[in-house]
């Protein structure tokens, strides 16, 4: 019978939503910093790209995957 250490798995949980919580956090910002201060070639274009992105869920792209 195989046995694992919850605590453990739990923290290590914790970890990892926290690391890609801090790590989304920071990059979002430095990209909404950059589409309100700069004007760059494409910028609307990039802007639309990072909008769709972010409405389609991550359950969507994993289930291509596997097929």
């Amino acid at each position: 019978s195989s046995s694992f250490d919850v605590p453990k798995v739990f923290a290590n949980s914790l970890l990892v939503a926290f690391v890609n919580s801090l790590l989304g956090i920071t990059l979002m910002f430095l990209a909404a910093y950059a589409f309100a201060i700069y004007d760059f070639k494409g910028k609307r274009l990039l802007f639309i790209i990072c909008i769709v992105a972010m409405m389609i869920p991550g359950n969507v792209i994993i289930i291509n995957k596997f097929i």
